[in-house]
């Protein structure tokens, strides 16, 4: 896009670079790119170099998450300390709606029994 002239910029080159670069970065750089090529086309516009600015409405993609992602990225199973629980429970009791205490202890019962 670098040789290209600002005037011959139009809206589906743009969104064209845009996805061809989105792959190979983070999607907060491309925003960066996106960001600064609109100062420039706004800047453009001031000085009447082009009508319009070709970065309006374009869509940086997003990444898609493989498989080989989802399944690399491990979740620590974590378990509340003693204090942690207590100050939980408390809360329930005393901050809780009508059956929250119930649910807890319905949810502890399960938890017990699972792990037997």
């Amino acid at each position: 896009m670098a040789s290209v002239p600002i005037p011959k910029i139009r809206h589906s080159y743009y969104q064209k670079t845009i996805n061809k670069i989105a792959p190979d970065y983070a999607r907060t750089n491309v925003q960066g790119v996106n960001t600064t090529a609109n100062m420039i086309s706004r800047q453009a516009i001031k000085d009447k170099v082009i009508k319009d600015n070709p970065g309006t409405d374009v869509i940086i993609p997003k990444k898609r998450k493989t498989v080989e992602d989802i399944e690399s990225n491990k979740i620590e199973k974590k378990d509340l300390e003693r204090e942690e629980l207590e100050k939980f429970l408390n809360a329930v009791i005393e901050k809780g709606l009508a059956n929250d205490r119930d649910m807890i202890k319905h949810l502890g019962f399960k938890i017990i029994l699972s792990s037997l």
